[in-house]
């Protein structure tokens, strides 16, 4: 089964090659470029990628995205195969997960919409077992004529046509390898960024739906402290540094109440 690989860029050169190499036997690959200034798009094209520019309208002046699902839907409308696989710029696959979705057989997945597919952490080379984010499924393979589409401006997700197709966990064992940078300033400035697109998704929403959005936010974390508290207790290997997961809380927690800070001050 032929299968398109989407990819959203923007100066992603130390990393963009271990993606494409994860996937260069796909026979189509689409970089999604935000105008990228460093040899990202000069690396992609050396794996015959087919270059498609984010829209101005899904871009900050900055550059960076706003609107993730203008520009996976892009991908989606871009691509030649009925299938897409979304990859991260600094994620990779294994031979194992690029060999099971490059043997697909049509048959199989007849009705398949969307498959959701594990994620797996990787620090300094060592796979990451147990987290207080796992399980860690991303709707990462699409049937472009199942969807809709995908909504939401960040944490974006594809929506079915109608009843006819499916989701699908792919097999655990099948996994998307996603290396951390653990440098706790990386994360603050990326829990940052995806606060200020909700920002502008919330700026519309009602009381109620914005009640809603942070009582589901503050269940999350929750449930984040309490994975946190069994793995440090239960699992002594492979599993996430306490101290990344502390700052996880606390980047968490800090941007919660921003959103909250930034909602109160709108409505006043």
């Amino acid at each position: 089964m032929n299968i398109t690989v989407g990819i959203l860029t923007l100066n992603n050169e130390d990393v963009i090659k271990n993606a494409l190499d994860s996937v260069k036997k796909f026979n189509e690959i689409i970089i999604c470029d935000g105008g990228s200034s460093d040899r990202t798009l000069e690396i992609a094209r050396k794996y015959n990628c087919k270059i498609l520019y984010q829209k101005k309208n899904f871009k900050f002046s900055s550059n960076k995205i706003k609107n993730f699902s203008g520009v996976r839907n892009q991908i989606l409308e871009e691509s030649k195969n009925k299938f897409v696989f979304f990859l991260d710029s600094d994620e990779y696959i294994n031979k194992n997960l690029s060999n099971y979705l490059l043997t697909l057989k049509a048959k199989k997945i007849a009705n398949l919409g969307i498959g959701l597919i594990n994620r797996k952490y990787i620090i300094k080379k060592n796979l990451i077992h147990y987290s207080s984010t796992y399980p860690n499924f991303h709707a990462r393979l699409i049937n472009k004529y199942a969807v809709k589409g995908f909504i939401k401006l960040v944490h974006e997700k594809p929506i079915l046509k109608d009843n006819t197709f499916k989701k699908f966990h792919l097999p655990k064992k099948f996994f998307i390898s996603v290396p951390i940078n653990e440098d706790p300033r990386y994360l603050i400035k990326k829990f940052n960024y995806y606060t200020s697109i909700e920002v502008l998704m919330l700026a519309n929403s009602t009381f109620i739906n914005f009640l809603k959005f942070l009582n589901f936010r503050i269940l999350v974390l929750f449930l984040l402290i309490g994975k946190i508290v069994r793995n440090f207790f239960i699992f002594k290997r492979n599993k996430m540094p306490i101290k990344h997961e502390l700052i996880l809380i606390f980047v968490y927690f800090k941007n919660v109440f921003s959103l909250f800070l930034n909602y109160v001050i709108k409505i006043k």
